[in-house]
């Protein structure tokens, strides 16, 4: 499991070593509010995305969950609800 940091709502840029096998994302939503998540290559194709919100207010609730091979230069873009509050994130990544 590999942490990808913590970040604040808006745009966020990573780098995800484009030698990666897979990389499996779990997004979760605490508010009872709509939240949403995207993450995109350098070319702007979404690769993953998700939006939901908590089953029960400040009740942790999955709202999306997949997997993708890195590619390209290996920066993406993270795009997080925004005035969301804080989000940790971690995947994880393999490469075999």
């Amino acid at each position: 499991m590999a942490t990808i940091g913590t970040c604040t709502s808006g745009v966020q840029t990573i780098y995800l070593d484009p030698a990666l096998k897979l990389v499996t994302v779990l997004a979760s939503a605490q508010s009872s509010g709509v939240q949403s998540v995207s993450i995109a290559d350098s070319t702007g194709k979404v690769v993953f995305k998700g939006q939901g919100a908590s089953s029960a207010g400040g009740t942790y609730t999955v709202i999306a969950q997949g997997t993708f091979v890195p590619s390209g230069n290996g920066n993406y873009t993270v795009t997080l609800t925004a005035n969301s509050g804080i989000l940790y994130g971690y995947g994880d990544v393999s490469n075999g």
